[in-house]
């Protein structure tokens, strides 16, 4: 080794931010060809839209699970279905775990409740937006 070493793409160079192996503030509906055309070094497990489970792996190796706030299902926009998954969790119906449990602190408090609820409610009303940082 000549003691050069390799570039690679950072997240925060694209504006995301990095914490425990989730990355996050994306915006919501990104295309996953927009991040391509800034970093080709960079893939996804998916092809078209940046979603809440999308695992994105840097040139270095390190992979991270895409974290949309409020995406509970995965299809990376927000909508009823996901608020659906939001009372079912509440409800004890249903379970939430890894990158789809931290996307429903759509309120961004200790634990997911009620107020995790309203917000979702109040971004699919026009009346509130969720922060994706």
């Amino acid at each position: 080794n000549s003691g050069t070493v390799a570039s690679y793409t950072s997240l925060s160079s694209l504006g995301l931010q990095a914490s425990n192996n989730f990355v996050k503030n994306f915006e919501i509906g990104m295309s996953i060809a927009s991040l391509k055309a800034k970093a080709s070094d960079i893939s996804y497990s998916t092809s078209d839209t940046i979603a809440t489970g999308t695992v994105i792996t840097l040139g270095n190796g390190d992979k991270y699970t895409a974290v949309i706030y409020g995406d509970l299902t995965g299809d990376g926009i927000i909508n009823s279905a996901d608020l659906l998954k939001m009372r079912q969790y509440l409800l004890g119906t249903t379970s939430l775990t890894d990158a789809y449990l931290e996307a429903a602190h759509t309120a961004k408090n200790e634990s997911v409740n009620s107020a995790d609820l309203l917000k979702m409610r109040q971004y699919l009303l026009g009346t509130s937006n969720i922060v994706q940082s």
